[in-house]
């Protein structure tokens, strides 16, 4: 199946980017040995331990894979290349020569020749940028040499599994299409899980000046005070202090409860990935009559999942906006 960067979630697309539009001699990553001089690079410099501490780390050799898309990056580069020195000289060179016949006609013909080349050379000059082409398209092993060296989630790492997978399926059309239509909702999927992680945080950082536990013990503290107290005045300022002790446990519990909500829900999603996953790789063992089903039945399982992320979304955002300003 012909996968490119614009089919895939936005966030790990860039990654793979760029990565794989790196110069060819730092291509992937800096440890990778691509040739030339320099096997060995400086992790770090302790000038008290003399040459011990010069830090230096043998480069590694690449694997098979990355020695795969290293050529295919360098042949993309290189066609660029000789694309860009073409457009320029080739066109050039015809429409000069037809320039030199005699009278207008030469100029005329010479400036014909030189657009008729000139145009579709740009056209292939363009085409040829390998932004352009990873965008159409990412090879089963550009995508397996890149995927290792990413710094990923949990739930963006069997995203990248799935990637890979789908990128060596041979499927019929209809169950392609039905699998691009599930791409688009894992990256959606991808997506609210960002977003449910930029929410957990956001809870937690509020959470975390209000622990549960801490509040109910001060909670305990001040009705043990109320309960001794005598002084009518003292009293009834202990009680206030327990009222207002009260309102933020309540707000400190809906905190947390928010808070185990996407918990849950992100291991839900995570699941559900793991779900897909498992079901694409089955799908492969498949009879085609089949297999269309198949990848109507997970996307539904995916679409339903989403409906769910997003209800969580908003009930957190609504328990944010309702709490938020009683903590301060």
């Amino acid at each position: 199946m012909r996968i490119g960067l614009k089919d895939l979630d936005s966030n790990i697309a860039a990654a793979i980017r760029d990565k794989l539009l790196t110069p060819p001699k730092e291509f992937l990553q800096d440890d990778i040995y691509w040739g030339g001089l320099l096997r060995f690079q400086v992790k770090g410099l302790d000038f008290a331990g003399g040459l011990a501490g010069l830090g230096l780390k043998r480069k590694r050799e690449p694997s098979s894979d990355e020695q795969t898309a290293f050529k295919i990056r360098k042949r993309r580069h290189d066609n660029k290349i000789y694309y860009s020195v073409g457009t320029a000289i080739i066109p050039l060179t015809a429409g000069g020569a037809c320039a030199t016949l005699q009278g207008t006609t030469g100029l005329v013909l010479g400036l014909s020749v030189w657009l008729a080349g000139m145009l579709p050379g740009i056209f292939l000059v363009r085409n040829a940028d390998p932004k352009r082409l990873l965008q159409r398209n990412i090879t089963l092993e550009e995508l397996r040499a890149v995927s290792p060296l990413l710094s990923l989630t949990r739930a963006e790492r069997i995203y990248c599994d799935i990637i890979i997978l789908l990128a060596r399926m041979d499927l019929d059309p209809s169950s392609e299409n039905n699998v691009r239509v599930t791409l688009r909702q894992l990256n959606d999927l991808m997506n609210s899980s960002r977003i449910l992680q930029s929410k957990r945080q956001s809870l937690l950082s509020v959470q975390g000046a209000h622990q549960v536990g801490e509040l109910e013990a001060e909670a305990d503290r001040l009705q043990q005070q109320e309960r001794e107290c005598t002084d009518p005045s003292a009293q009834i300022s202990i009680h206030q202090s327990l009222e207002m002790c009260l309102t933020r446990l309540e707000n400190a519990r809906y905190f947390r409860a928010g808070i185990d909500r996407i918990i849950a829900q992100e291991e839900a999603l995570i699941q559900t990935l793991s779900s897909a996953l498992s079901a694409l790789a089955r799908m492969q063992l498949t009879p085609e009559t089949q297999s269309a089903a198949v990848a109507e039945h997970i996307s539904d399982t995916i679409a339903d999942l989403n409906r769910q992320a997003y209800s969580v979304e908003q009930a957190v955002e609504e328990v944010i906006q309702l709490r938020n300003g009683e903590f301060e």
